[in-house]
Order: C-alpha cells, then structure tokens, then sequence
C-alpha cells in the first residue's frame, strides 16, 4: 500500500514550512508535494497523468498566488476528469462570504482561514489532513 501525497500550492517558504510540519505532527501518513504556484501545480498534475504514480489523495491551495491565482488551478482540476475527484481545501487570510460561496461553486471542497498563530495554523492543517486523509470515504 503507498503512502498518500498531498499536494500543497503556496508561495510563503515559511507556510509551507510550517504546513509539512503540521502534516507530520497530525499522524497522517502522508507525504507532502509542494509546488509554489498554479502554473508548477498544473504542471505537475499533468506529470502524473497517464503515468502509474498514484494522484494526490488532497490538495490545499493559496488563494492568493502570484501570477495565477488559486481560483484558476480549481477551475482547472475541476474540469479535468481524472482530477475532478480531489477534494481542493482553498487557505486563505480572510473570505467574505461571497468568496466561499464562489469557491463553492468552482467545486472547492472547503474554504480554510489562516488562523494568525503558527500553532492554530499547524492544529488547523492537522485536522484538515486527518479529516479528509483518515475519516472520509475515498473512491
């Protein structure tokens, strides 16, 4: 049995620092794919297509990411059959609620606030990634 990846889409070296720490400390099996915009996501998924490397089990993503937002890498995997089962966990510093509702609309599975502290934000990406990698069900 393989481990399963998830695919990380930021920018901040810090933050995603910070998120394989969180990763580690939840007790997912899991190891993280890190890519520091859409445009090296979308090139890695391609990567994966056709190639017996398994996909990314989850997938968070900035929503604000240079260049490319994180609202066009959704749009992208959304529209793609073999990705348009991953569920897509969008992290953000704040949303009003017209932001959820048009991330829910594009397909994103959940919309997470960057809690301010690097504690809150380890505890919030370790119940995130047991919750989606440990307790829901997977095709």
């Amino acid at each position: 049995m393989h481990r399963d990846t998830i695919l990380l889409v930021e920018d901040n070296d810090d933050d995603a620092l910070l998120f394989r720490r969180a990763v580690e400390k939840s007790g997912c099996d899991a190891d993280v794919c890190h890519c520091d915009s859409a445009h090296a996501a979308m090139q890695h998924l391609d990567s994966l297509r056709g190639d017996n490397r398994p996909l990314p089990a989850l997938v968070f993503v900035d929503l604000l990411l240079p260049n490319v937002r994180g609202t066009h890498l959704v749009t992208w995997m959304k529209q793609r059959d073999e990705f348009r089962g991953i569920p897509i966990i969008v992290m953000t510093g704040s949303a009003p609620p017209k932001t959820i509702a048009d991330l829910a609309a594009l397909g994103t599975n959940a919309v997470m606030l960057k809690p301010m502290g690097s504690q809150q934000l380890e505890e919030a990406i370790g119940a995130a990634c047991i919750f989606w990698l440990k307790y829901c069900l997977r095709s």
